[in-house]
């Protein structure tokens, strides 16, 4: 007899002539609550799985960031080089007269000596070069003590 009135009932909610009553006696014998209760746990379940997984992977990824940042060598600590600086240019500047060659006669000298006179001195600049010693923290010392020896005897 339950069976033929859930059948009755099926086919009236398939036409859609039910009632209200009769609708909530179709959800009890069908079991519909049961159902819906059973997938809400499910649902639950995946959910808690995907929260957990997603969790997991950012605690992965931050570990993974905090381990390669620790094991990453230090930019600071590198080898000790020394730089080569060059040296700033030492200005020397000579004076130069004209001179006026031993054949000629006073006559030719009085006007250069004039205008030798009247002329400023013309200045010449050289560039006085330094031996530099350089060496890094791999050098040999007897290499550095000859090199030391060139400097202070050149």
């Amino acid at each position: 007899m339950t069976q033929d009135k859930k059948q009755e009932l099926l086919r009236r909610h398939a036409a859609g002539a039910l009632s209200d009553e009769e609708r909530e006696e179709l959800s009890r014998m069908c079991g519909r609550d049961e159902i819906f209760a059973a997938a809400d746990r499910k649902v639950a379940a995946i959910r808690r799985r995907r929260h957990a997984g997603a969790l997991a992977m950012a605690a992965a990824a931050v570990a993974a960031i905090g381990a390669v940042a620790v094991m990453a060598p230090q930019r600071d600590s590198e080898t000790l080089v020394a730089e080569q600086q060059q040296p700033l240019p030492i200005a020397v500047e000579t004076a130069v007269a004209d001179v006026a060659p031993a054949a000629s006669t006073a006559a030719e000298q009085q006007p250069r000596a004039a205008v030798a006179a009247s002329k400023p001195a013309r200045k010449v600049r050289h560039k006085a070069e330094e031996p530099v010693v350089m060496c890094n923290n791999e050098c040999e010392a007897d290499s550095v003590i000859n090199d030391i020896w060139k400097f202070l005897s050149a």
